[in-house]
């Protein structure tokens, strides 16, 4: 009986422990079930984020020829330059979208978000501003857009940066936890061997059941991994074919010791190199000593700052021994401890670019020195002129008085045993040596001109023009005169000049409407060219106008209008010199302004005059 009940505890000892062999079993099985899904989700995000990484370099990439594209069209004008920048605008939203379907964390939104609005302010940059500019060939607002654009590309590479930081750090946490899941599975997998050893039987049965379901599970995991590990391949394979047939020189150095290890097909044209001949090589293997040392110092620098490097001229002797001007920006690429490993460099080739610079500057040195020199004989001979003028002029005053006296004298003292037509013929000599006079003094009063100063002050016109009437009042002695005076707004002249326009204006007025019963002059203002046909007049703050209902003049001699001794009437019974109105164009000249006037025969004439704007 007691034996019977020991073998009883015996057995149900014995399926006891199997039993718990069994659940052990189990547990360590599904434990490395999990292991492995473990090591294949880890590894499949490390492989995620390493194409999401290629795809932040391709945009970063993208963006750098765009900003090459925009440089060269703001230099040169090619609207390929133009279009290949617009082309890149479709390429980088469709990037872009892709890209912003993997962000998971904040800060990479943040990033992104502020890498998508700098690149959107540079494109309207170049859309909307410097399109315009470039067609007008405003240089000036030019040089100023590309400052501009140049600091929101600089702006955005360090964000790019960071969030390259980041998906290179999810990388490196997720190959760490598949290995550690790797290594957990292998120590699951000896636990499993002892405890198919201890077990035999039944439970050796469930063991090979388990290890032939971890071994499929295995298989499928390596299946995945390779699939991934193609189409990272084929990402970096994409990449390096954008890197390759950029038409800036690429290059890439390792931080230790500063040896080339990639090196792109357009700086090995530009250099003559073989493919993969710079790679494991110093700048000193086949540059002149002093280029090398330039470069190596430029090099250091970078990675003792990490961060980028704008070296806006660097010399370059390339295959055919020329040595030509490249712009070129070096980056440090930094390993997870934020220490340099690689440095990143891209050169454009802007020799061209240069030459045209430093022609344009040699032009426009040429053009100065030549507006200068032409300016100073132009000035010399201003007043040489009117230093003729003003002498010829006082030296005429004399003997036309001499002949104006002695005529009369002449007449008066022997009136008698004169003739009657001798008596006109003196009267002639006198009436023509007055008029000489006239002349006379009109020229020495224009020359006068290019040598007073203006004495600028705040001038009420209305008064003036009232004062004016009242001062000519009679010289109208039975004529019907009617003066309309409009609003006339106060500005900044010289008072006795201004007064002497007006006086000029009003008196033409008066005399070229003599022969109408009612003589009409207004004197008004507009405030734009509202009426004003001239051709090419721009619209000025203040514009006064002189208008009356004479005799008029035939637009085609317009030209001679305001040049000195032209007069339009040579009808005898309109006096003057014809040196009126060419006293009103110098000195509405002399204050920055501009006359124009307006006319046809026998529709009367209107006179427009500005200033100088007050702004």
């Amino acid at each position: 009986m007691i034996k019977r009940l020991k073998e009883q505890q015996y057995n149900l000892t014995i399926i006891f422990g199997n039993f718990i062999m069994l659940v052990l079993l189990v547990l360590v099985a599904i434990s490395g079930i999990a292991g492995v899904k473990q090591v294949a989700y880890s590894n499949s995000i490390a492989l995620e984020s390493r194409r999401e990484m290629a795809d932040i370099r391709t945009m970063q990439l993208l963006i750098k020829n765009m900003s090459n594209s925009q440089i060269n069209y703001i230099y040169n004008g090619d609207l390929v330059d133009a279009q290949a920048f617009k082309n890149s605008i479709a390429a980088l939203f469709e990037l872009r979208s892709q890209i912003r379907k993997t962000i998971e964390t904040e800060n990479d939104r943040l990033n992104f978000n502020i890498i998508n609005s700098q690149t959107d302010q540079y494109i309207t940059n170049f859309t909307t501003k410097i399109i315009p500019a470039r067609e007008n060939n405003n240089d000036e607002l030019l040089m100023s857009l590309k400052e501009e654009s140049d600091e929101l590309i600089n702006q955005i590479d360090p964000f790019i940066q960071n969030m390259l930081a980041d998906y290179e750090n999810r990388a490196l946490d997720a190959y760490q936890n598949a290995l550690e899941a790797k290594n957990q599975t292998i120590a699951l997998g000896i636990s499993l061997s002892l405890i198919l050893g201890l077990l035999g039987g039944v439970t050796a049965i469930v063991i090979s059941q388990n290890l032939a379901k971890y071994t499929r599970q295995i298989l499928h995991t390596t299946e995945q991994l390779k699939k991934s590990e193609s189409a990272l391949k084929e990402n970096e394979r994409f990449l390096n074919n954008i890197v390759e047939n950029l038409p800036n020189m690429v290059f890439v150095k390792d931080a230790p010791d500063l040896r080339y290890i990639m090196f792109n097909r357009t700086g090995e044209e530009i250099l003559g190199f073989k493919p993969g001949y710079a790679n494991g090589k110093t700048d000193f293997d086949f540059f002149p000593k002093k280029l090398a040392e330039f470069y190596r110092t430029k090099d250091l620098e970078v990675l003792a700052l990490k961060q980028l490097l704008d070296i806006p001229e660097e010399f370059v002797k390339t295959k055919d021994n020329k040595i030509r001007t490249f712009h070129t920006k070096k980056i440090p690429i930094l390993n997870e401890q934020g220490n340099p490993q690689f440095l990143l460099g891209i050169s454009e080739d802007i020799t061209e670019r240069k030459l045209a610079e430093d022609k344009i500057r040699l032009m426009n040195s040429e053009l100065e020195m030549r507006v200068e020199q032409r300016t100073a004989q132009l000035e010399s001979s201003n007043k040489e002129l009117e230093a003729f003028s003003y002498s010829i002029s006082h030296d005429l005053r004399a003997p036309l008085r001499a002949i104006n006296g002695y005529a009369q004298l002449i007449k008066e003292d022997h009136a008698e045993s004169l003739s009657p037509i001798a008596v006109n013929y003196f009267d002639l000599i006198r009436k023509n040596a007055i008029i000489m006079g006239q002349l006379v003094d009109d020229l020495l009063n224009f020359s006068r001109l290019g040598r007073l100063a203006l004495t600028k002050t705040r001038v009420d016109p209305v008064s003036m023009v009232k004062s004016i009437i009242e001062s000519i009042q009679p010289e109208l002695v039975n004529r019907k005169v009617k003066f309309i005076i409009g609003e006339l707004p106060e500005c900044d002249a010289d008072p006795a000049f201004l007064k002497q326009v007006f006086v000029n204006l009003i008196s033409n007025g008066v005399k070229f409407s003599k022969k109408r019963d009612e003589s009409i002059v207004e004197i008004g203002f507009a405030q734009s060219d509202q009426g004003i046909s001239q051709q090419n007049i721009s619209p000025q703050p203040v514009t006064y106008f002189v208008r009356d209902n004479g005799i008029g003049f035939d637009m085609k001699y317009y030209d001679k209008l305001f040049g000195v001794f032209q007069r339009l009437h040579t009808d005898n019974s309109y006096e003057g010199t014809g040196v009126g109105l060419a006293i009103v164009s110098r000195i509405v000249t002399k204050h920055g302004g501009r006359i124009w006037a307006e006319s046809s025969l026998d529709n009367g004439s209107t006179f427009f005059f500005t200033l100088e704007s007050e702004s």
